[in-house]
């Protein structure tokens, strides 16, 4: 979840997105915009920089501005965040212009956040059952790659071979899954 804590007239938000935003931008090459809704339904609030919640700008208001992105992720967020018609600009730009969308689960992905629902179901590299309550909490997985003898660069998380292997082998167990 998201922590939101009121400083003045601003929030400072610290949240799951917190560690991804600051690996991604360590890259200068990348410029992420983070949009945080609390308990994963409501309107997207933009994350400021300093982690301050903006509570001025959410979700891109015109086409032109959404075509800006390069990528989305979308981790425990229900359709419902969204309107019908930034859930077709969303189709559009995924669909004619090759934006890249990632779905991470959560209680709000996939079918138990109304996905199945939308445009972006067929989008998605799952299949949904309509109406699903896909999200089970509580369940717990490992995660145990088997990293091939040349990782794909997405498994490359650091330099040394070796401890990159190390790395992939500790990460930890993810509890509640969604089931398809």
């Amino acid at each position: 979840p998201t922590t939101a804590v009121r400083i003045g007239e601003r929030y400072q938000a610290r949240g799951p997105f917190s560690d991804l935003k600051q690996a991604l931008t360590d890259d200068e090459d990348i410029e992420c915009v983070v949009l945080a809704i609390p308990g994963g339904i409501g309107k997207p609030q933009r994350i400021a920089e300093y982690a301050q919640v903006d509570g001025v700008r959410g979700f891109p208001t015109t086409v032109a501005e959404l075509s800006a992105f390069d990528a989305m992720i979308l981790s425990d967020v229900a359709a419902e965040s969204f309107t019908e018609k930034q859930l077709q600009w969303i189709e559009e730009w995924i669909g004619q212009r090759g934006g890249g969308l990632c779905m991470v689960g959560g209680e709000h992905s996939f079918a138990s956040g109304g996905w199945d629902q939308t445009p972006l179901a067929r989008m998605l590299p799952v299949e949904m059952l309509p109406g699903s309550a896909d999200w089970v909490p509580g369940e717990t997985i490992r995660i145990a790659p088997e990293l091939p003898a040349v990782p794909h660069p997405l498994w490359t998380l650091v330099a040394d071979e070796k401890q990159n292997r190390q790395i992939a082998e500790t990460f930890p167990a993810i509890a509640g899954v969604n089931r398809w």
